[in-house]
């Protein structure tokens, strides 16, 4: 298997395509999250993926290289409302407030740029995720753990962050950051396995 790249710097996505025996290397993507107005925030994440995954193979083609792009996007949707990473722990822990007691919707996308293609193939995976009420202690020691930092909705499903969880219906690994389900599927069927 030729190397592909991952237009991500996430440990999680990492250490999923290790995992799945995919060799890759990492390019950060030069793309700028912003949701254009009027699309749908259930879409965020495919629109986000897709921008990565073209912002890295133009970032190749520009320095004279190619290779197959893999590119990745979670977000968290409730109420209308899309949450992506928290820009500080004062948000962090305001995420962590609106989860309390609701169940929120966990939108992972991942998109692949076959070697010399310009249209990446895009899974989204759709999971359920049910939060217990929690206490300010319980967000305060959860915020002081420093977990939030990074994540999409200021929490880690694979870390402190599952003690809060009461339910997840769906892939959980699209909760982790990158669904191993969508991304085996949509690298066999664009041939790269």
């Amino acid at each position: 298997m030729k190397p592909l790249v991952l237009a991500s710097s996430s440990p999680r996505r990492k250490a999923i395509l290790s995992m799945l025996g995919v060799p890759f290397r990492v390019v950060a993507p030069c793309f700028e999250e912003a949701l254009p107005g009027g699309m749908d925030v259930e879409r965020a994440t495919e629109f986000f993926a897709e921008q990565k995954a073209l912002c890295a193979v133009r970032e190749l083609h520009d320095s004279g290289q190619s290779a197959s792009v893999l590119a990745a996007d979670t977000a968290i949707v409730l109420e209308g409302r899309l949450y992506g990473k928290p820009a500080d722990a004062r948000e962090a822990a305001s995420f962590l407030r609106r989860f309390s007691a609701k169940t929120h919707t966990v939108y992972s996308s991942a998109a692949f740029c076959a070697e010399g293609s310009t249209k990446p193939a895009i899974r989204t995976s759709k999971t359920l995720v049910t939060f217990k009420p929690l206490s300010d202690a319980e967000i305060a020691w959860y915020i002081a753990a420093g977990e939030w930092q990074g994540a999409a909705g200021g929490y880690r499903v694979q870390e402190k962050g599952a003690c809060f969880i009461t339910r997840v219906d769906g892939l959980p690994s699209g909760v982790m950051g990158l669904s191993i389900f969508d991304v085996y599927d949509l690298l066999r069927e664009q041939g790269y396995f």
